[in-house]
């Protein structure tokens, strides 16, 4: 059987013969799971319940996905901000985000903070790499730091 698709929700039968959906909505600011859950007799009927709270979330998440159209052209170190506000902030644990900002704030920004995102070429990220590399007194935090940028280049 294939895995189904994220955001999708789940669907079971409890012991007292009802029918159960759950969707996963995020993480609250304590890195605590957030579900919805609907219940039902029939299976049918949990399943459209399901479908609603669905619809309902992704309007959501494309509501918030819009506030970002005031922010034309960020700086690296604007939208560090917003990913950390938005897209860390009730899907990660504090720790974890406390880390980010401490890294964003020591090895990023004084490096790149200044850049709009349109202006980030590669020769400009290979120069801060090499210059990571060479400056950067501990291992690890060059190992985090590179693996940090890497992974939020995909937003």
């Amino acid at each position: 059987m294939a895995k189904r698709a994220k955001g999708t929700g789940t669907l079971r039968k409890r012991k007292d013969g009802r029918w159960e959906g759950r969707l996963f909505l995020g993480k609250d600011e304590n890195g605590k799971n957030q579900y919805k859950t609907v219940t039902s007799m029939k299976k049918s009927e949990c399943q459209r319940k399901l479908d609603t709270i669905i619809e309902e979330n992704e309007k959501r998440k494309r509501n918030e996905e819009h506030r970002y159209g005031d922010c034309v052209n960020p700086t690296v170190e604007e939208w560090s901000k917003i990913y950390i506000e938005d897209f860390c902030k009730g899907y990660l644990k504090p720790k974890t985000i406390s880390g980010y900002e401490s890294m964003i704030k020591n090895y990023i920004n004084p490096y790149l903070g200044k850049y709009h995102l349109r202006d980030l070429t590669k020769l400009i990220c290979q120069q801060y790499i090499m210059d990571i590399y060479e400056n950067s007194c501990l291992v690890f935090s060059r190992k985090d730091v590179l693996q940090w940028a890497w992974c939020r280049k995909r937003y």
